[in-house]
């Protein structure tokens, strides 16, 4: 897989999580999350990545709490490694996956 196919694939999950968030936030609206449908295809995805795609997708604007998400379903230990060098980010999205990820047992 190349990066931009992994980058495509993130951005359709991306929507799709997107999605999902503004139908949850609706009233009234009986809508079965897609939170599962996303996991799964994020797990599907990470299964199929090694370490250097997913530390070249760190780097791509946009793309870094994506990584750090699909390293944590990759190898945990790799995962806490890569977000402790981000703990003191400035961006308060990535600082919560930071705590997310470090919070893993």
């Amino acid at each position: 897989m190349s990066l931009e196919d992994l980058k495509g694939e993130l951005d359709r999950i991306s929507w799709l999580e997107q999605v999902d968030q503004e139908i949850s936030e609706r009233p009234n609206i009986n809508s079965k999350p897609s939170q599962d449908i996303v996991n799964k295809q994020l797990s599907r995805l990470a299964s199929l990545l090694n370490y250097t795609l997913v530390g070249e997708l760190e780097w791509e604007d946009g793309y870094l709490v994506w990584s750090m998400r699909l390293a944590l379903l990759m190898d945990p230990t790799y995962a806490k490694q890569r977000a402790r060098l981000y703990v003191g980010s400035p961006d308060p999205h990535v600082r919560y996956w930071v705590q997310s990820i470090l919070s893993e047992t």
